[in-house]
């Protein structure tokens, strides 16, 4: 079977570019919202929970210091441009604001929204968003991006369904007895999928690190002889940690945005990655499953928002890749159609960073048939680094089933999300699986 690969190279720009970081300040800061049942604009259907299987930035102004939160920033035009062609055609869409659920280690989440003011907005939305899904709005009720300092917290747990879940402190329900001190990773869990486990010798935030197989050893581990007797010697077992429950409330700010860092008249997506973290929130895989940054019990939430503010082309559709994913460094997509004779990828973008989107010219240059959604056989293929190696796998069925779409449409932008841990990795215990959602721009 021959293999063909196509790319649009030809209009796209470097993925890593970034403007200067969005301010994000992880604290302590308690928030009171209110409930704003007119928030919501429209709301993405629910994404049937984990399921590990199937640019413009926003406009940063002065002011802006430290944070983790990137955003993305678009070049001046495509390479191909002709300077003696019309000007580049504006942005025609809505303006708005759409929140996504990509954190790692929480059923349901609610957004509370709040000002120096005293002006608030929450819980948005009203019983809160599960994992990967999201909600649009036209704006934060009661606040101004343009004149607001805004402060955002996040609440998880059995809370986030309460009309009252942004009068809840930072901090968290207290859990059982039995943790694990902070950064043990003596845990073993199996959480590497396809019975592979973490190369010690690698560093997490490699792209290309690999994961090795799990074989046997010539001597046990942790097993010794003694030489007189040839008894074997066990080491002592050392008592399960108690699993975390993940209906336990937990609240945590997670950034706070200078008054005019984000435009009222643009479309930006925010989405939360990382994980809130918390006692027993523990694993042989943390770096790959939160993060690098992760350390029990410490959260390492990570708010990032990119514009979506993107000219349209009526013959063309819009298709990028945002990487959500805090613990994938560098993360890729292929479109793949596979035929009887052949297999043909088509590529979206590669090596995107987290918190980065691409590609990143202007103009859309691709057909919506070029993308072979409408196919039958035909899939959304996720690459680590420059390895080339799929680790993840979605059908184009399944993720217009789960946007609540029929098609990609000429004339229409959309980004592809991914989120949740390293690609690879389903949903078991305390974390959600790595997932790629199809999300419409306003």
């Amino acid at each position: 079977m021959r293999r063909y690969r196509e790319s649009q190279q030809e209009g796209q720009r470097g993925s890593s570019v970034l403007w200067p970081c969005l301010a994000v300040v992880l604290g302590s800061l308690a928030a009171s919202c209110e409930t704003q049942h007119d928030a919501l604009a429209r709301r993405a259907p629910a994404a049937g929970g984990a399921n590990g299987t199937g640019g413009s930035a926003a406009t940063a102004e002065g002011g802006v210091t430290g944070g983790t939160s990137a955003v993305a920033r678009r070049d001046s035009g495509p390479p191909d441009a002709d300077p003696d062609s019309s000007t580049t055609p504006s942005w025609t869409g809505e303006p708005g604001i759409q929140l996504m659920h990509g954190v790692v280690d929480a059923d349901r989440i609610v957004f509370c929204v709040s000002s120096g003011s005293g002006a608030r907005s929450g819980p948005i939305p009203q019983g809160g968003l599960q994992y990967g899904e999201s909600v649009s709005l036209r704006a934060f009720p009661n606040l101004d991006l343009d004149l607001d300092d805004l402060t955002i917290r996040l609440v998880t747990g059995s809370a986030a369904s309460d009309s009252d879940a942004c009068d809840l402190p930072d901090g968290s329900t207290m859990l059982p007895d039995g943790a694990a001190d902070e950064g043990d990773s003596s845990v073993s869990d199996g959480a590497v999928p396809d019975g592979a486990v973490p190369d010690s010798s690698l560093d997490a935030s490699d792209p290309d690190a690999a994961l090795t197989d799990s074989g046997g050893s010539d001597a046990a581990d942790g097993a010794s002889s003694d030489a007189g007797t040839g008894a074997s010697v066990e080491p002592p077992v050392e008592p399960p940690l108690p699993e975390p429950d993940r209906q336990l409330w937990r609240s945590q700010q997670i950034a706070q945005i200078p008054a005019g860092s984000i435009s009222n008249n643009s479309s930006t997506l925010w989405v939360v990655g990382g994980c809130f973290g918390g006692v027993n929130y523990v694993s042989s895989s943390n770096s790959y499953i939160c993060g690098s940054d992760y350390a029990v019990p410490y959260s390492n939430l990570r708010l990032m928002v990119v514009s979506l503010s993107r000219p349209r082309s009526e013959s063309k559709v819009g298709l990028q890749l945002f990487n959500a994913s805090v613990a994938t460094s560098q993360g890729g997509i292929v479109s793949r159609r596979i035929t009887e004779s052949a297999v043909i990828d088509k590529e979206i973008a590669r090596n995107v960073v987290p918190g980065a989107i691409a590609p990143l010219s202007d103009l859309p240059i691709v057909s919506a048939s070029g993308y072979f959604a409408d196919e039958p056989a035909s899939s959304l293929e996720v690459m680590l680094g420059s390895s080339g190696a799929n680790s993840l796998s979605v059908a184009w069925s399944v993720a217009l089933s789960q946007a609540g779409l029929g098609a990609i449409e000429d004339g229409e932008n959309y980004v592809l999300v991914l989120m949740g841990p390293r690609p690879g990795f389903s949903a078991e215990r305390w974390w959600n699986g790595s997932a790629v959602r199809l999300l419409r721009a306003l």
